[in-house]
């Protein structure tokens, strides 16, 4: 059977003919009842035939004037006959004539006058994007399946066949309308009329400025409200009839603004030795409040940097944010990359599981250290870097990484024994006066410590250095003497001298100005040797 739109156009096309055949045939027919005046002798016919032999004589002076030629009733000009004759000819002038009108206006209004008001009214029609999803994304495309509310301004409902739409990007100085970025095919839908109507189109989005795409979704992660404008020639079915009208609307996608950046529950996995690098399992955890999701986007790579004097520990959390944050700056030095499994969003909170890759260098170790003693930090991340051109390095955030919940030093104490006297590593004794080098005495503090993962793991070559937490002036005495009980000991080599007569050394008095640091300490070179 033929569609629709054929069905219309031969009815119509029938229609016509009809109302041409009977215009021309009432046309003849008017021309041919043409009405006369009758002259003297037919009208003294007339009244022979109705009994009236004799004309009336009329008076002389009527009979001398000059007669009037005949005028008839309601005509003004001879082409206005057609409508002073006959009831039968009035009625075919006025069907010719609505004929004519038939043949002539129907077409204009049903394919100039209609599809001009479709225009206008297409140009009326909102269109609201409620929720979105974009998933799937390769190279050059991407799903996208939304919930869309358009408003019909028309008074009728209609059907709207597929088509092929452009989509621009948002105005700017270079290109005051936009410029295309790519283009996707529209499934049909039905609308009704005079009012709000929800569609659910699913489609693939095909990227053909990998630049421009880029930059505008950049916009929509920043939590910016992005315009879409889509161009396309239509064909919209109303009362049966297709009529082709141009579109060129205007929507904004919902922004997809991810906040409260965190990572937490770190664990150390394991060292790879081939790349020189940590491995550490975390979870980062972000809030979405965008009705924009996210999905089927499988793992993200994302790099990492970290600024060593924009995390110092002396500054406010709003100072580390603004100096230690994004945007990236010379002082920013990359220390890994992160790898998100199974990357989605959704409204609300989101926890994903990671892989952090972290690179031996100095900053590495500055940010590990300030985590082990419990300090907050900011480390921007920057990425995707392995999805498509259009995607990648959109996003560039700040991540807050929170200190360790488990203290790596517990405390840190010293003696008489442990910091004068000092041991013996290996016997365990008193340090000797004549020997007390590095390889047979130790002396020092006593460091207690918890480990903040739960893989056993070494530090080696320890420095760290010791703060009041207040600033203090003291002063102090030194003075050096014999250890007690060693005092009548021979000192070897020295010709019977004791260890009294060699150590007695007045006390000197000394003085430290205001400061917070107390000291240094540092771990034996080869102590950590074997491990």
């Amino acid at each position: 059977p033929p569609p629709k739109g054929a069905k219309a156009l031969l009815a119509s096309a029938t229609a016509a003919l009809l109302l041409l055949i009977s215009s021309l045939t009432a046309l003849v027919a008017a021309m041919s009842e043409r009405t006369s005046i009758p002259d003297a002798k037919t009208l003294q016919r007339l009244r022979s035939d109705y009994g009236q032999a004799q004309s009336r004589e009329a008076p002389v002076s009527v009979a001398m004037a000059q007669q009037e030629p005949h005028k008839e009733p309601g005509c003004v000009k001879k082409t206005h006959r057609y409508f002073c004759g006959s009831v039968k000819a009035t009625s075919y002038t006025m069907l010719a004539m609505i004929s004519f009108a038939a043949l002539f206006w129907v077409p204009i209004i049903w394919y100039v006058i209609v599809p001009a008001i479709l225009n206008m009214l297409a140009g009326a029609t909102s269109v609201n994007i409620k929720s979105a999803t974009m998933a799937d994304p390769t190279a050059t495309n991407m799903k996208v399946s939304a919930v869309v509310e358009i408003n019909n301004a028309g008074p009728f409902g209609c059907d709207i066949d597929a088509f092929n739409a452009t989509i621009h990007s948002p105005p700017e100085d270079s290109a005051p309308n936009g410029r295309p970025i790519g283009w996707m095919v529209v499934p049909p839908f039905t609308l009704k009329g005079n009012g709000p109507g929800i569609i659910n189109p699913t489609t693939m989005v095909h990227v053909t400025d990998a630049a421009a795409f880029n930059k505008m979704a950049k916009g929509m992660l920043n939590g910016d409200d992005v315009p879409w404008r889509m161009t396309s020639e239509i064909t919209v079915w109303s009362m049966g009839i297709p009529f082709s009208i141009s579109i060129d609307k205007q929507t904004v996608f919902p922004p997809i603004e991810l906040t409260n950046y965190a990572t937490s529950n770190l664990e150390m996995s394991h060292g790879n030795t081939t790349t020189n690098q940590l491995v550490i399992d975390a979870d980062v955890s972000f809030y979405s409040s965008s009705p924009m999701r996210l999905e089927g986007f499988g793992t993200i790579k994302a790099e990492l940097y970290y600024s060593v004097a924009g995390n110092d520990p002396d500054l406010s959390p709003e100072a580390r944010l603004r100096q230690g944050g994004p945007p990236i700056r010379d002082d920013h030095v990359k220390i890994g990359e992160c790898h998100m499994y199974d990357y989605r969003v959704e409204q609300g909170m989101n926890t994903i599981q990671t892989k952090i890759f972290l690179d031996a260098n100095y900053a590495t170790g500055q940010s590990l250290g300030r985590w082990a003693s419990e300090f907050d930090q900011t480390i921007v991340s920057v990425g995707p870097t392995n999805i498509s051109p259009f995607i990648d390095g959109i996003w560039e955030g700040a991540n807050d990484m929170p200190g360790s919940s488990i203290t790596l030093y517990t405390a840190t104490f010293v003696t008489a024994d442990t910091l004068v006297k000092g041991y013996n590593p290996k016997t365990g004794e008193p340090c000797k006066v004549w020997d007390g080098g590095i390889d047979s005495c130790d002396r020092g503090s006593t460091v207690m410590g918890m480990n903040p993962f739960k893989r056993e793991w070494f530090i080696k070559d320890i420095v760290y250095d010791t703060y009041f937490e207040e600033e203090y002036e003291y002063d102090g005495t030194f003075m050096a003497k014999p250890v007690p009980g060693q005092e009548d000991v021979e000192v070897p080599f020295a010709g019977g001298t004791t260890v009294g007569n060699l150590f007695n050394i007045p006390a000197v008095d000394f003085t430290c100005s205001a400061s917070k640091v107390l000291g240094r300490t540092f771990s034996k070179p080869g102590m950590w040797a074997g491990y």
